[in-house]
């Protein structure tokens, strides 16, 4: 673990526990390469000028992943925390971890009650998604899709929901971090010729759809259940939209962050 491109010191860690204000990413490095670096990037660039009214330390987090990566396995899960002191300076946390386990099979998910704080930001300290996931899987389901108070359907709690409606896929609208995942699948389904739309989506309402798939740091997979709706059969076949989608998420661009 890196702080400010040296090792974590004990005085450095407490400096971490003690900051009130801090953002997060996390990037699967697959075969020593990644995807969507640049949205990567602009997240957290978005997230501290939010937070903290400047621009990212994006040279200093480039070189501490770079000497991170180093040294770790080419599978690996890389987070990168930017927080700031009681003076308003921006610090730089990377780690590197096991890579998460890719995960391609049906999912079945829950709905749960959740207003997202800050929903444009990762927050370091605003981690109840993460939270809200892990029972979730505790209680034996694949993840928990976030419903808002007003009844709509925003995301699921570590990634993206998307759902098919006929020829097309249905992003839901509403107050949720933006997705990396949709802005890297988004040019594929457009080659592909698939269309997109974001429009909202009552709980209520998910019976309507022909299926749905998630998109997550550890892929991209079909939802078999929402709740109490069951797609147990939908959409199969090598040219339905859902298999093209699922497809086209196998397809999107890698790159080297040493090359960035």
């Amino acid at each position: 673990m890196l702080i400010d491109g040296a090792e974590a010191t004990s005085a450095a860690l407490l400096d971490r526990l003690n900051a009130s204000e801090g953002h997060r990413t996390a990037l699967q490095v697959r075969a020593g390469r990644v995807r969507g670096l640049d949205l990567h990037f602009q997240r957290l660039d978005q997230a501290s000028r939010a937070l903290f009214g400047a621009p990212a330390p994006l040279t200093k987090v480039v070189e501490a992943a770079i000497r991170v990566l180093g040294t770790a396995p080419n599978e690996a899960t890389l987070r990168i925390e930017i927080f700031a002191d009681p003076a308003g300076h921006q610090h730089v946390l990377v780690e590197a971890g096991a890579a998460s386990p890719r995960d391609a099979a049906p999912h079945r998910l829950e709905l749960v009650r959740h207003d997202r704080l800050l929903p444009g930001i990762e927050h370091t300290a605003l981690g109840s998604p993460q939270v809200i996931d892990r029972l979730s899987r505790r209680a034996g389901f694949d993840g928990a899709v976030l419903v808002s108070s007003s009844g709509h359907v925003v995301e699921i709690a570590d990634g993206t929901l998307g759902l098919i409606s006929g020829r097309r896929v249905v992003w839901p609208d509403g107050p949720a971090l933006a997705s990396l995942g949709r802005g890297l699948l988004e040019p594929q389904l457009a080659a592909a010729g698939i269309a997109t739309v974001v429009l909202p989506v009552r709980a209520g309402d998910l019976g309507l759809f022909d299926g749905a798939f998630v998109v997550c740091a550890r892929g991209a997979a079909r939802v078999e259940a929402i709740g109490d709706v069951t797609w147990p059969h939908a959409d199969h076949g090598g040219g339905s939209i859902l298999e093209r989608v699922l497809a086209a998420h196998e397809i999107i661009p890698t790159e080297s962050l040493s090359a960035g």
